[in-house]
C-alpha cells in the first residue's frame, strides 16, 4: 500500500497539472488602482471548459466606454461585487450587468448598468469601489450590490487591499500533491461532495473545511460570529453612504456552488446550507435594506435539471446561470419599484 502511494504521489507530481483544476484568475489589476483593471486591456482566457475574452474601459471596468453624459445619468444603476458581477467564464453578453440592459430596454428606454465587478474582493473592497464611484462622478441612484456566500467572508477581505493582490512569486506547493489533487477531482463533482459530506456528517467531523465554511457551521465560535458581523457591518455603512448622497441600496446574495448542487448534504447536524443566506436576509430587513436571495431560484433550477449552472472546475456561473441571476434581479427590482413594471 505505502509503495502504490508512492506511485501515485510521483506520478501526479510529474503528470498532473493540479493548477488546471483551479478556477482560472482574471489579471491586468491596475497597480495604481487595486480595485480596478488597467484600462483598455483585452485579454482572451481559454481552458478546458470556455474561452472567453475581457477587454476594460477607460475606467478599469468589463464595459463599454461610458461618456459624462452616461455618468451624470442618475436613472442608470451602479452594479458592484465580485467576479461574478464582473462576469468570469463568459463573454461579454453573457454578464449579469449586461444581460440586466438587455432586460431594462426591453421595457423602456436603455439605462447603463456599470459593471463594478472586481474578483477577490467582498464588502469592505465594495464599499471602497461604490464610494470611489461617487467621487468620481456616477450618479446612478441605484446600486446593486452583489453579495457572494462563497468567499465574501473569508478573513482575508479585511486585509489592505494592496495586500492581497500584491505580485509575488507562485508558491511553493507543500505536502501530498496526490492530496491535493483528489481533493479538487472531489470538489468537482455534486456525487463526490455529497458522499464526502456524509462521511462528515455519520462521523461528527466537518470535512468540508475552508477559509469561509465557517459560515455554515450551525455552532459557530464567537470569533467566527465576530468575523462574519464585522465583514457585514460594511453593508449597512454602504447604506449609509448612498443616503447619504440620495441613492437607494440593494443586496443581491449569490450563492455558492455546493449551497445549489448539495443542499440537502450540507444540511445537518453540523452544517446549515441556507444559513448565512438567514443571517444577511435578516440584517438587510433590520437596516431597511431590499435584499434578493437567490439561492432558492438557483435551487428550483437545479432540481428541475435546466442544465449545468456552474462550471465543475471553474466554479463560477455557466451562461444559464448568469442568465437566471440577471432574470431574478431584474424581476426583484421591478417588485421593488427601482424599474417601472411593463
Amino acid at each position: 500500500m505505502v509503495f502504490l502511494l508512492g506511485v501515485l504521489e510521483v506520478g501526479t507530481r510529474r503528470f498532473v497539472d493540479i493548477e488546471e483544476l483551479s478556477p482560472t484568475p482574471v489579471r491586468d489589476v491596475d497597480p495604481d488602482n487595486r480595485l480596478a483593471f488597467l484600462p483598455g486591456r483585452t485579454r482572451t482566457y481559454e481552458s478546458s471548459e470556455f474561452t472567453f475574452t475581457v477587454s476594460f474601459n477607460q475606467h478599469g471596468r468589463r464595459d463599454v466606454e461610458w461618456s459624462d453624459d452616461t455618468l451624470a445619468d442618475p436613472r442608470n444603476i451602479l452594479f458592484v461585487g465580485d467576479s461574478l458581477v464582473l462576469g468570469n467564464a463568459v463573454d461579454f453578453e453573457w454578464t449579469m450587468p449586461t444581460l440586466l440592459e438587455k432586460r431594462i430596454a426591453a421595457i423602456e428606454s436603455p439605462r447603463e448598468v456599470y459593471n463594478f465587478g472586481m474578483p477577490g474582493g467582498g464588502p469592505p473592497q465594495y464599499r471602497q469601489m461604490m464610494e470611489d464611484a461617487f467621487d468620481a462622478g456616477f450618479a446612478a441612484q441605484v446600486v446593486l450590490v452583489g453579495i457572494f456566500i462563497g468567499n465574501d467572508f473569508y478573513p482575508i477581505v479585511q486585509r489592505p487591499w494592496g495586500m492581497q493582490h500584491r505580485p509575488r512569486p507562485p508558491p511553493k506547493q507543500q505536502g501530498s500533491a496526490l492530496y491535493r489533487f483528489l481533493r479538487r477531482r472531489v470538489a468537482q463533482s455534486p456525487r463526490t461532495v455529497g458522499w464526502a459530506l456524509t462521511i462528515g456528517r455519520l462521523t461528527g467531523l466537518p470535512v468540508y473545511n475552508t477559509s469561509g465554511s465557517y459560515v455554515y457551521l450551525r455552532k459557530q465560535t464567537e470569533k467566527q460570529v465576530a468575523l462574519f458581523e464585522d465583514i457585514l457591518s460594511h453593508i449597512g455603512k454602504m447604506k449609509e453612504a448612498c443616503e447619504a448622497t440620495g441613492r437607494e441600496l440593494y443586496a443581491v446574495l449569490i450563492p455558492n456552488k455546493i449551497q445549489v448542487e448539495n443542499t440537502s448534504e450540507l444540511t445537518n447536524d453540523i452544517f446549515d446550507a441556507a444559513k448565512p443566506n438567514r443571517l444577511i436576509s435578516e440584517y438587510c430587513a433590520e437596516i431597511g435594506i431590499r435584499c434578493l436571495d437567490l439561492l432558492p431560484v438557483m435551487a428550483a433550477a437545479h432540481e428541475r435539471e435546466l442544465g449545468p449552472l456552474y462550471y465543475p472546475i471553474d466554479r463560477h456561473f455557466t451562461p444559464t446561470g448568469y442568465s437566471l441571476a440577471a432574470d431574478a434581479i431584474f424581476d426583484f427590482l421591478v417588485q421593488s419599484g427601482a424599474l417601472p413594471r411593463s
